[in-house]
Formats: C-alpha cells, sequence, structure tokens
C-alpha cells in the first residue's frame, strides 16, 4: 500500500493552538494514534482550511486563541459543518458547559496522551467522519 492510499485512509485531525509546542505536541500524539494531524494557529486559517473543501475528520482546538475564541471556533464550525466533531482543549473548568452546549467534547488541560487519544476516538465515533467510507 503506497503512502499516499494510507494516510487518506487516516482520519484527518485539525488542530489549532496558537502555542507552537502545543502544536507540536498534539500532532506527534495524533500521528502516532494513526491519524493525520493540520495544525494552524490562527482559527480563520483553520476556517479557510475547511471551508476549502479539504477533508477534515475532527477538530481539536483550545479555548485561548488570538482573533476569535475556541469557543467562537467550535460554534461557528458546528454551524458551517454540523457533523464535524470538536473537542475543545481548555485548563478552565467554567467552560465545560459551554463546550458540551455546541457539541463539543470538552477536553480539560493538563490532559495526558491517553486522555487526548481517546477524547478524539470518542469525537471520531460521534462524527460520520469520511476516512471509514
Amino acid at each position: 500500500m503506497s503512502t499516499t492510499t494510507q494516510n487518506a485512509q487516516k482520519p484527518r485531525v485539525l488542530i489549532v493552538d496558537d502555542e507552537e509546542d502545543i502544536q507540536a505536541i498534539c500532532s506527534i500524539i495524533t500521528s502516532n494514534a494513526g491519524m493525520e494531524p493540520v495544525a494552524f494557529a490562527e482559527p480563520v486559517d483553520a476556517i479557510d482550511f475547511l471551508t476549502g473543501g479539504a477533508r477534515v475528520d475532527v477538530l481539536l482546538t483550545d479555548l485561548n486563541l488570538p482573533q476569535m475564541s475556541g469557543l467562537d471556533l467550535a460554534k461557528h464550525v458546528a454551524e458551517s459543518q454540523p457533523t464535524l466533531p470538536i473537542v475543545l482543549m481548555t485548563g478552565r473548568h467554567d467552560y465545560i458547559d459551554a463546550a458540551i452546549a455546541v457539541g463539543a467534547i470538552p477536553l480539560l488541560k493538563p490532559f495526558s496522551i491517553e486522555q487526548l487519544t481517546t477524547a478524539l476516538q470518542d469525537a471520531l465515533e460521534r462524527g460520520a467522519g469520511s476516512w471509514r467510507q
């Protein structure tokens, strides 16, 4: 099987976090879990990526972002792509209910490799990811 074919079958995770180290850690974890990470620091770049027709199977976003919050990004994505599962990373317990209200799975920081992987797998099970087809 070619690398291109293998990558097409992996669930693609769109990671949005303005902290480079968090992007890198999440990319490594998702890659090691058999997923294909695509990372952006700016939420508007992630929106452009999504609206440009790129295949994305789950959105993993931080709460605190420049230009708009991760919660606002989640709301935007939920409205434009209601079947796309979302995992919202936050260190703030007071945003758990807000994340759930927009249909996102909250992931409290700091989290373990297993917690991140489980949250993404749960999100993929919720969504109708094109990688399953």
